[in-house]
This record gives structure tokens, sequence and C-alpha cells, in this order.
């Protein structure tokens, strides 16, 4: 079955403000455009967990306005900030978590995140000490980079961080045709 990650789904995949969910989906639109663009929306993924299980996946995108393409014209910012919305679109409809705000400096992730169906309303509320946080670390790569090799960075990062509670990181290889999104574990 092939997991659909639809950018427009984003504002519904996660709490963060409404504002920064649309640029990170606005700086993805520009990356796939650039790497994908002749090949058309929706874009061919595969979604590599830790495991090695491999799960295809369909990203739904749509072709960026010159406006935005200005706006993410540095391509190291924009693959940060496309990883960004493509990972908390894995994170809500491949690991059943909902991204709901930034993690603290130190914690050795980006966002902070809670199981989907958890209490919406009250849930991001609660102390950022709240142990029903899981933690997501995101890097996204636009050049030659490694995926595993990075993953394991962010990984490590994971762990060394000073925040205990379990995590995911997510990296996501924007050039690969399909593009390639890994996922592993800390616990």
């Amino acid at each position: 079955m092939t997991i659909e990650l639809n950018l427009s789904t984003i504002r519904e995949s996660c709490g963060l403000a409404v504002n920064l969910a649309e640029a990170y989906r606005d700086a993805a639109t520009v990356l796939l455009d650039r790497f994908h663009g002749g090949r058309g929306a929706p874009t061919a993924a595969s979604i590599e967990d830790a495991g090695g299980s491999i799960s295809p996946a369909s990203i739904g995108w749509s072709v960026p306005t010159e406006v935005e393409r200005d706006s993410h014209a540095n391509t190291i910012d924009a693959a940060e900030f496309a990883a960004y919305a493509l990972a908390i679109v894995v994170a809500f409809r491949h690991l059943g978590f909902r991204v709901v705000r930034r993690a603290p400096e130190g914690s050795g992730a980006d966002f902070l995140m809670q199981p989907i169906g958890a209490n919406d309303n009250g849930f991001v509320r609660l102390k950022v000490t709240d142990d029903r946080f899981r933690r997501l670390e995101v890097s996204g790569i636009s050049g030659q980079d490694s995926a595993p090799s990075r993953l394991r960075e962010k990984l490590a990062q994971l762990t060394e961080g000073d925040d205990p509670r379990p995590g995911s990181a997510v990296v996501v290889r924007f050039p690969d045709h399909p593009v390639r999104i890994l996922v592993g574990g800390v616990s």
C-alpha cells in the first residue's frame, strides 16, 4: 500500500503556527519542483525504516509560485524547511504522531510530537517536560550527502540530547528518484 504524503495536509498534521507550517510546505514545493518538476506531482518516494522495511509513498504538492521560489532560493535553508514539512507529514501518516511544538534547545531534537488521538484540545498546553511528548529530529539533503550516514548522526544527536524521552529521526534526500525518506528511532 502506498503512503500518501500530501503537503496540503500539513496544517492538519501539526499544531504549529499556520504561517510556520505553510513556510515549511512552501520550501518543500520549491525543492520538489527543483529536483522533480519535470516528473509532475505527485512525486514517488520511499520510506525506509531502520528495521529494513521499505514502504512506497507518494508526495502530493503544488507548483510553487515565483515568490515562493524567490523566498526559498537558499538551497541549504530550503532543504531544512522542506525536510521539516515532509517529516511532519511522515510523523502523522506513517508514525502515528502529530507534531505540536518546537523542542527546547539542547533536547537533541527539532520538534515534540504526541500520539494522534491524544487530547488535542489541551495537550499542547502541557509542560514541555510532560512524558507524553516524543522527540522528532529532522534533516534534509539537497546535495550528495549520504542519507544513511546522516540518519546515524541524527540518531546520535537524539541520544546525546539532554531530553531522555524516546525520539524519532527523519532524513529526507530530495535529489533521489524516488525521494528517499529514512526513519529511525531511539528509546
